[in-house]
């Protein structure tokens, strides 16, 4: 080969090596979650803490956050994601629109009965089912976080199903609306910025939800007894983070492997903030004036007796993959 053309072909491969070693450019990724930007729990922190273990490993990807009403309201997360309109979003999906039967897993009322049950489901076929069933719906979960939940009353203290006899009563989500109806409950489903609201002007009798929640708008202070989550809880509810899955299967193999991380680090630090956060809020409406009462054993087998007749008979129901699901979760939580 005559030595020019020789130098032409060595400089045209050395081009080519050179472009092959550059990394690929960054992309920026649509976040989306139910949070309002004004938050100053750790909440607010999630997307936060996702982009921060996102530099860490060095995965050449940025997130655009758009908190509560500024890409899409709460309820619309699960058509955003699915539907194109975000990447990632973070959300308690048994409140969002359009989403499958089988998102009440993360809501389903009695089935966790308090922290020491969440590295028992971590461990259990449960969540890999559950995973399964979101990715035949187009999202892939990269984590999430599981907040304890409690029961205030404006009065007398509700332990257990049967005092929700007559009483409108507000539940996160369907799952205890259907609980709620079968212990004769009125069940009046609306947003957690509503609560204070109802709870002040009565629409409501008893809420159930997180403490963070009903802290928001001071609205503990409309109630006169609140269950200690500390002691026992009457279920829990999960927050996911997903990505889509058309999303996620268009990023190459390294940038897929560092979402999953650094979903999995958000998860680990925030649930470790949501547990911190629940003693502290508990402090906080004792010194209000809230009476706190916990819930005792018997309250809580009968608080999954009426949700095994009730909701979870419903969600298994729903498909193959929810029953499956419900199954291996109570098993794995055997009580």
């Amino acid at each position: 080969m005559p030595r020019h053309l020789f130098a032409t072909v060595s400089l045209a491969i050395g081009a080519t090596l050179l472009v092959a070693a550059q990394p690929a450019p960054a992309q920026t990724l649509i976040y989306a979650t139910q949070t309002t930007k004004n938050a100053t729990d750790y909440r607010r922190e999630i997307p936060a803490i996702t982009a921060e273990e996102l530099k860490r490993a060095n995965a050449g990807i940025e997130l655009k956050v758009h908190f509560e009403g500024e890409l899409v309201t709460a309820s619309e997360l699960w058509r955003a994601v699915t539907g194109g309109s975000a990447d990632i979003v973070s959300a308690f999906l048994p409140t969002t629109s359009g989403s499958p039967a089988e998102v009440l897993f993360t809501g389903l009322p009695a089935l966790l009965g308090g922290s020491a049950d969440i590295e028992k489901l971590a461990a259990s076929e449960a969540l890999k089912l559950f995973d399964g069933a979101l990715r035949t719906h187009g999202a892939v979960l990269v984590g999430g976080y599981w907040d304890l939940l409690a029961i205030g009353s404006t009065g007398e203290c509700i332990t257990n199903p049967q005092q929700l006899d007559k009483l409108a009563v507000r539940g996160p989500g369907k799952a205890y609306d259907m609980l709620y109806a079968s212990q004769g409950g009125i069940t009046v489903p609306l947003p957690s910025p509503e609560i204070p609201r109802a709870l002040k002007t009565g629409a409501v009798d008893s809420v159930t939800t997180t403490l963070s929640s009903m802290t928001v708008g001071n609205g503990h202070k409309y109630l006169k007894c609140i269950t200690d989550p500390t002691v026992a809880v009457p279920g829990m509810v999960f927050v996911a983070t997903l990505m889509s899955a058309k999303s996620f299967d268009a990023l190459p193999p390294e940038r897929q492997k560092a979402v999953l991380e650094a979903g999995r680090q958000m998860s680990v630090r925030v649930q470790a903030e949501a547990n911190k956060a629940t003693s502290a809020t508990l402090d906080r409406i004792r010194a209000d004036g809230v009476k706190i009462v916990g819930i005792s054993p018997a309250d809580v087998a009968a608080w999954r007796a009426a949700a095994e007749r009730s909701a979870w008979a419903q969600f298994r129901k729903a498909s193959p993959a929810a029953d499956q699901m419900i199954t291996a979760a109570a098993a794995a939580i055997a009580r």
